[in-house]
Formats: structure tokens, C-alpha cells, sequence
């Protein structure tokens, strides 16, 4: 998808939902509580939308790093710079 498709979902409403178990919900491999229709919890019972984005646009990229929205404090926010080294230091783990 381009960036500007990715862009409308972001402006999508975006319901707050508190943590609940649901039916058929569970704890992924990340420690994250999903549901069935994609939306989940974080490890600290931060939610994201069924599209993966939380109240703030922010998102985790397929390394499990969280990647904050245009919402964020931009003291949050990674560079280029800082999130390669994040990839590089997640990697030297293993």
C-alpha cells in the first residue's frame, strides 16, 4: 500500500477500547492479547485498532519495534539513524 493509503487508514476514527478478554481472544508470541478481528493489547495494555494502530498512529513494525505516529511527542520519535541501531542491537542479541 503507498503512503497515502497508509495515511487514510491512520485518519481512520479511532475508538479507545480498556483491556477485556474477549471470546477466542489470546496472547500472541509478542505477549500481546488478541482478538479476533486483528485489534490487540500490548504488553502494556496500550490498544491498537484492527488495522495496528494505537490512539496515536503509532504502529510496530514486523521486528516488534514500536514506531511512534505523527501524534507522539517528537521526543519519542526514532530517526533513521536510531531505529537501524535498535534493528542492529535486537540482532547482535542472537
Amino acid at each position: 500500500m503507498d503512503k497515502e493509503g497508509e495515511d487514510l487508514e491512520r485518519d481512520e476514527p479511532f475508538y479507545e477500547r480498556p483491556f477485556e478478554e474477549v471470546e477466542d481472544g489470546n496472547v500472541d508470541d509478542r505477549g500481546f492479547y488478541t482478538t479476533p478481528n486483528g485489534s490487540f493489547w500490548d504488553e502494556d495494555h496500550n490498544y491498537f485498532n484492527h488495522l495496528g494502530y494505537d490512539v496515536n498512529g503509532g504502529m510496530y513494525d514486523k521486528y516488534g519495534i514500536y514506531i511512534p505516529g505523527s501524534k507522539n511527542d517528537d521526543d519519542n520519535i526514532l530517526d533513521e539513524d536510531q531505529y537501524n541501531q535498535k534493528i542492529k542491537n535486537m540482532f547482535s542479541l542472537v
